[in-house]
């Protein structure tokens, strides 16, 4: 049991190692015209190795054994799925409003404030709903280091798109 841990934070470890390798070989986009600028990274590859850094640095923040991992993840991407529904929801809402264009300043902003709360609120059910699933299949210690370890990602991700900007 404890190897099977060792291993997985061995993985967890070798995917990350992998990523930020792939991320300095970014590869070329070949297709012209419109969609990224050639020399930018294939977006969906771009997705696929995030989702994969992500999975290893919380697999590894968590300490899951196999039988907590196979019961968590597909909780986890039911989580994650529906925050992006979400997400998705709020942009095509900005979208509209840009579209829009509202003559009344005054009224598009307090139109604009409600939908920001009614969103954050929506977005607080789901994390409500999500940490009593999370805690039937993890202890509610590991629940409040997946949170944590969620931040923790998205600033090291943060930091990362930095530093490759400044490059």
């Amino acid at each position: 049991m404890k190897n099977l841990k060792f291993i997985a934070a061995l993985m967890g470890i070798a995917l990350l190692c992998m990523t930020s390798t792939f991320a300095q070989q970014r590869p070329v986009n070949p297709r012209p015209g419109p969609g990224p600028r050639p020399g930018m990274a294939n977006p969906r590859m771009e997705m696929e190795r995030l989702e994969s850094a992500k999975i290893g640095f919380l697999t590894q923040k968590l300490d899951l054994s196999p039988r907590e991992a196979e019961k968590f993840w597909p909780v986890y991407n039911q989580y994650q799925k529906e925050l992006r529904a979400l997400a998705k929801e709020r942009m095509a809402s900005a979208m509209e409003r840009i579209a829009e264009r509202k003559t009344n300043q005054q009224r598009s902003a307090d139109e604009h404030l409600n939908e920001q709360m009614e969103m954050e609120s929506r977005m607080l059910e789901i994390r409500k709903k999500y940490t009593r699933e999370f805690s039937k299949v993890i202890s509610s210690e590991k629940v409040l280091h997946l949170y944590e370890a969620e931040k923790e990602f998205r600033r090291e991700l943060i930091k990362r798109l930095q530093e490759r900007r400044k490059q």
